[in-house]
């Protein structure tokens, strides 16, 4: 299989990338997303690679994550044929 990247796609995916936000970063337990994305989940890891929070229901843009202890996360977002991962430093 071969990938062939062009400027176009490559200012696509800068475009998109930026469509993409989870703020504020660094937080200290309510962060909202701003994504044009469909998601269908959003998981939360440690720097071990360890799931420590999942969540599938999105009713409003904003996660709570006060249950986390401070330090510093890797938030997955996916939807059905894309996935973003952020850093999330928590304080």
């Amino acid at each position: 299989m071969t990938c062939v990247l062009t400027r176009a796609s490559l200012q696509n995916i800068e475009a998109e990338e930026q469509k993409r936000r989870f703020y504020p970063n660094p937080t200290n337990g309510q962060v909202n997303l701003n994504t044009s994305m469909a998601l269908e989940s959003i998981q939360v890891f440690n720097l071990s690679g360890k799931m420590i929070k999942e969540i599938t229901t999105f009713n409003n843009p904003t996660i709570n994550i006060n249950s986390l202890s401070k330090g510093m996360y890797w938030i997955k977002a996916s939807s059905e044929n894309q996935m973003f991962i952020e850093k999330l430093v928590v304080n």
